[in-house]
Parts: C-alpha cells; sequence; structure tokens
C-alpha cells in the first residue's frame, strides 16, 4: 500500500474548497486550514474526509501543527505567507502559494511554486456545461485552477512560478487522466 500523503490547505475562497475535495476524491489525508474551520456546504461529502481547523494567519502554532508531517502546503491567502513559507520550509514541505501577493525571487528556490493565473472565474457551473464555459472565455475556471494546483503540489518536478499557460496545461492534463 502507498503511503498516504498530507495536504494542507489554507484558504476560504471557492478555490481553496476545489482543492481539498479533489484531494478527498484522491484518497489524500486534507487538512483545511481557515478562520471560522469547517465551512458551511451542506451536504456536500468531500467536506466530512477533510480534517478543519479553525485558524488565521497570525496563529503561528496552528500553522506549524497542520503542517507537520505535510507532503505539500497549498496556500491561497494574502497574509501569512512569510510564516507559512517558514513553516513548510522547516517540515520539508513543498509550499504552492496561488495569492495575490508579490513574492520576490529569493523566495522561489526549492519546493516553492508560485501560481499566476490571471483573472478566475469562480461561478458554480454543471459539469456538463464547464468545457463550454471554457472555450467561450480567457477567464480561467476554479476546477481547472484547482486541479493544477493540487497537482502542482504533488509533482516532484513541478517548482517555479507558473504562468496562465503552464496551470492550464497542468489542470487540462489531470481532466485528461479522469
Amino acid at each position: 500500500m502507498l503511503p498516504v500523503d498530507k495536504i494542507v490547505i489554507f484558504g476560504t475562497i471557492r478555490a481553496a474548497d476545489e482543492v481539498a475535495r479533489l484531494g478527498v476524491a484522491r484518497s489524500l489525508q486534507v487538512i483545511g486550514v481557515r478562520r471560522g474551520g469547517r465551512p458551511e456546504r451542506g451536504g456536500e461529502p468531500w467536506v466530512e474526509g477533510v480534517e478543519w481547523i479553525d485558524a488565521g494567519p497570525g496563529d503561528v502554532e496552528a500553522f506549524g501543527e497542520a503542517i507537520a508531517g505535510a507532503t505539500a502546503v497549498v496556500f491561497m491567502a494574502d497574509e501569512g505567507l512569510p510564516q507559512t513559507m517558514q513553516a513548510a520550509r522547516e517540515a520539508g514541505a513543498k509550499l504552492v502559494y496561488a495569492g495575490r501577493g508579490d513574492v520576490g525571487p529569493e523566495a522561489v528556490s526549492g519546493d516553492v511554486v508560485v501560481a499566476r493565473p490571471g483573472p478566475i472565474d469562480d461561478a458554480e457551473v454543471s459539469p456538463a456545461e464547464l468545457e463550454h464555459v471554457a472555450e467561450q472565455t480567457d477567464v480561467m475556471r476554479v476546477e481547472r485552477l484547482a486541479m493544477a494546483l493540487l497537482r502542482a503540489a504533488l509533482e516532484d518536478d513541478v517548482v517555479g512560478v507558473l504562468d496562465r499557460a503552464a496551470l492550464m496545461e497542468l489542470g487540462d492534463a489531470v481532466m485528461l487522466q479522469s
């Protein structure tokens, strides 16, 4: 049996929830860290597959505990990045950052991915409409971004700054493998 990967996801936006949902679907150990803990998502089964921690960016102790033993950290927030980067490095976890903050080149070294997707459309769309919507716009669908972020978190050879085109390719490749 393969060891279970542990992925920690920080963020309250829909893309963070989508990364968590995909992680649960792939039988990963998923830890969700967000203010308020468990989201108010009535009846969605993936929510039960996530261990939720109620913490904000200033709670360095909770961050460190959540990240300990993690394979990867997906950080989708605008505050708390330095603390999260430090905790991920100390834990030996890969960091995937998909926030709007400015990350200097010195931070993008080792096991760090900085995702720059451009505009994201996170409106609820049925699976049947998904491909049609993607063809109609230059805006990246949140589902494709989430697939790309999860793949970036789990694949050793994906590091550095990923622009929209690279993220689209990573997200598309996961769709084709499903």
